[in-house]
C-alpha cells in the first residue's frame, strides 16, 4: 500500500502544473516558494488517519458486477443517525475533541469504507487517478476541515 500511496504522491500534479511555482491564485513566483512549505512524502504518511480493515471484493461477473458488489459490501449496514447527531450536536462543545468527532462520523457512515475495498489485483487507482487510501484520506480531511471550520470561534 506504501509504494502505491508513494506513487500517487510522486505523480500528482501540482495546482499549476509546476510544483516549484508559487500559487497562481495569490500571484506569487518561484522565488518566494519557501521549501520548508512543502511536504516530503514521509510528512504524508505520518499525517494520514488510519484506514479501515478493508472489504474483500469477490470476483463476479462483469455483466451485473457493480451493482452486486456494492450490494452485498452494504449489505445490512446503516446510516447510525445517533452517531451522526451526536457528531452534530457536540460538534461545537469545547469537550468533544477530533478522534471523537472522527470514531463518530466512521460509525455513522459505514459507506465509508467503500474506499477500503481489496480486490483480487490488489489496490486499485479510482477514477481521479488516486488510490482509494489517497480518497479516503481526502474525504476525511474534508470533514475534519468541516470540524475545524465549525470550531472556529472555540479554539482556532
Amino acid at each position: 500500500v506504501r509504494s502505491a500511496i508513494r506513487s500517487s504522491i510522486e505523480k500528482a500534479p501540482s495546482i499549476s502544473g509546476d510544483p516549484m511555482q508559487g500559487d497562481p491564485m495569490s500571484g506569487d513566483d518561484a522565488a518566494s516558494c519557501d521549501a520548508n512549505s512543502v511536504l516530503s512524502v514521509d510528512d504524508v504518511f505520518t499525517n494520514r488517519v488510519e484506514r479501515p480493515k478493508l472489504l474483500k471484493v469477490e470476483s463476479t461477473p462483469r455483466d451485473d458486477h457493480d451493482a452486486s458488489v456494492l450490494k452485498k459490501l452494504m449489505k445490512g449496514k446503516k446510516t447510525d443517525w445517533k452517531r451522526a447527531k451526536n457528531a452534530a450536536a457536540k460538534i461545537l462543545d469545547p469537550e468533544y475533541n477530533c478522534k471523537a468527532f472522527f470514531e463518530d462520523i466512521t460509525a455513522a457512515f459505514p459507506e465509508l469504507r467503500l474506499y477500503c475495498l481489496e480486490t483480487e489485483g490488489g489496490e486499485d487507482l479510482v477514477s481521479s487517478g488516486r488510490t482509494a487510501d489517497d480518497e479516503y484520506q481526502r474525504t476525511i480531511g474534508a470533514l475534519f476541515a468541516t470540524f475545524w471550520i465549525m470550531r472556529l470561534d472555540l479554539d482556532g
